[in-house]
């Protein structure tokens, strides 16, 4: 019996704490971009919305040169480190993002070494480990 894996549940690599996050909350605007081949060669999963009550966070500015688009770019950056809320492993970090106009938002850069999937069913059709499994 074959089934399809498009949604997968993660959970903390290190001590195996459910995250909540799923492959279904990934950032896959720029799939196929030369970003995100660099991004995947370097370990990193983008997600565009996580439950940040799972995460422990450490504010602190980077310096190191960003560019947003072909006109938007700065020296120092916001960067809010993500840790597991039970063990304090590094899972990865959070960046603040303008939108148009006044919106603002977060990309979410996690590192895929830090995360364990939870892809197997559980007895109610849901997958192990995601939000929905009982």
């Amino acid at each position: 019996m074959s089934h399809s894996l498009s949604n997968v549940a993660y959970s903390c690599g290190s001590c195996g704490f459910d995250l909540c996050l799923s492959s279904s909350d990934r950032n896959t605007a720029s799939i196929g971009s030369a970003k995100y081949g660099r991004a995947m060669r370097k370990g990193i999963v983008a997600f565009s919305a996580i439950n940040e009550s799972r995460f422990a966070r450490a504010e602190g500015i980077r310096c190191r040169p960003y560019f947003e688009s072909k006109g938007s770019w700065g020296l120092f950056r916001r960067r809010t480190e993500l840790r597991c809320r039970k063990c304090g492993s590094s899972i990865g970090c959070a960046y603040a993002t303008l939108g148009c106009g006044s919106e603002k938002g977060a990309v979410y850069y996690i590192k895929i070494g830090a995360l364990r999937p939870s892809c197997g069913e559980d007895d109610d059709g849901g997958f192990l480990g995601s939000r929905d499994a009982r």
